[in-house]
């Protein structure tokens, strides 16, 4: 059954001075999707999650949440919309429950105190709303700041780098909050992050970017598929791949090896066909895609500094 998209980023440009940093970049999410933003650093993920939640407009393209394109019905698209944008927007100097009724505040909408105490009860801070937020532990704040996105009853919401400085007790309890959130209310759930060991247990499906294009988008329930790794000598590893690229595959490198995605019946000819032209596999074997191996050969291991 195919599902309604809760936001629709449509061939979206981003310039800053000279620079390009958002290129043609198209993406979406479904509605009860809990979806992966994954590139190397500097690829643009930041600045892509910025013209999402309105904080900066883009110079090409649309962007559309629940139908409502963010330029002209800016309103109407936003309050479809929860983020928590870098760190957590809340005052220390006040208490948990002081910070959420300065956001229904100032979010103008009217918002009774029974949804108020139902965000808190879905985050599990009921005891803690009358101290002050300073005293607060990272995931505590974590925890008031989607409290309050998820005050107007949003149809998504953004989380950038959710466990970020959490210790290990802390992230399990925001990937098990995620999954609860989008269990109990359908909410969909965007997540930016470079845990891919977390995004690969939280996620339904994985965005990759880099220099602000899309470069693939993958279920992750297609992960995990059988490769055949072939292992040549190393000055031969290039060879390989080009003469396997001639015969119509679509080969990976990976740690000097060649990743194929091929019947295990036609293997003995592809390598009959590579010893004839002077290469030589001295090893074979099945492997199976992790995400982080997907993530590597989707960016060619580009990290920048």
């Amino acid at each position: 059954m195919q599902r309604n998209k809760v936001i629709e980023v449509n061939h979206v440009s981003k310039r800053l001075g000279n620079r390009t940093i958002i290129d043609n970049l198209s993406l979406h999410v479904n509605e009860g999707e809990i979806v992966g933003f994954l590139g190397p650093n500097g690829s643009g993920k930041t600045t892509s999650i910025r013209m999402m939640t309105g904080m900066i407009k883009p110079d090409q393209g649309s962007i559309k949440i629940m139908g409502y394109d963010i330029q002209a019905e800016f309103s109407l698209a936003m309050k479809h919309i929860g983020a928590i944008v870098e760190q957590p927007a809340l005052y220390g100097y006040l208490s948990g429950w002081e910070n959420l009724m300065q956001a229904v505040r100032i979010s103008g909408m009217q918002i009774n105190k029974e949804r108020i105490e139902w965000c808190v009860r879905m985050v599990q801070l009921q005891e803690r709303m009358q101290e002050k937020v300073q005293r607060y532990s990272l995931g505590m704040k974590q925890r008031l700041a989607i409290a309050q996105a998820l005050l107007t009853q949003p149809k998504m919401i953004i989380l950038d780098e959710p466990t970020n400085g959490l210790d290990p007790s802390g992230i399990i309890e925001m990937r098990t909050l995620i999954h609860k959130l989008r269990d109990e209310t359908g909410v969909s759930v965007f997540i930016s992050s470079h845990l891919l060991s977390e995004i690969e247990q939280l996620c339904d499906r994985v965005i990759v970017i880099d220099q602000g294009k899309t470069l693939a988008a993958k279920e992750m329930s297609s992960l995990g598929h059988a490769a055949i790794a072939l292992t040549v000598q190393d000055d031969q590893l290039q060879s390989a791949y080009h003469l396997l690229q001639l015969e119509g595959l679509h080969p990976v490198l990976q740690n000097a090896r060649i990743l194929i995605q091929e019947e295990a019946k036609r293997i003995p000819s592809l390598v009959n066909h590579l010893y004839q032209r002077g290469i030589h596999v001295y090893w074979i074997e099945k492997t199976k895609q992790s995400l982080e191996d997907f993530f590597l050969d989707t960016t060619q291991g580009k990290e920048r500094k």
